[in-house]
């Protein structure tokens, strides 16, 4: 398994922050959870959330985010091998990375409709029908 953060912004200029925790077996996602202020009591509760007791994995693959340094204590309790990516190095949790750099490109996109309406090249090339006199 492997968890990762990323930040989302809102269209009142709002950051939300997505906890995603997903399988590598399948590269499925298996839970996500949002906040507007994580906390390390959140960021646990979230773990505890997605790994039930019979289900928790061997190994949970993680960046140096420091909301996982506080809850070190938990996943360790629940008997999960805490594996820490080196620095600066996002290619090491890479289906996590991949999975947010998506996620985030799809929801700040404009929609494509939007984006041909407003755009002037788009106006400036379309026939138009001949004026009747």
């Amino acid at each position: 398994m492997a968890a990762d953060f990323f930040v989302v912004p809102t269209v009142t200029f709002r950051l939300l922050f997505v906890l995603v925790v997903l399988a590598h077996d399948r590269r499925r996602i298996t839970h996500v959870a949002v906040t507007a202020h994580p906390t390390a009591a959140w960021t646990a509760q979230q773990l505890r959330n997605a790994f039930p007791e019979d289900q928790a994995p061997r190994y949970l693959v993680h960046d140096r985010d420091g909301a996982f340094a506080s809850v070190a204590a938990t996943i360790a309790h629940m008997n999960i091998e805490a594996v820490r990516t080196a620095p600066r190095s996002p290619w090491q949790n890479a289906y996590v990375e991949l999975k947010s750099v998506a996620f985030t490109t799809a929801t700040s996109a404009p929609p494509r409709s939007a984006e041909r309406q407003q755009h002037p090249s788009r106006t400036a090339l379309t026939p138009r029908a001949p004026a009747s006199a």
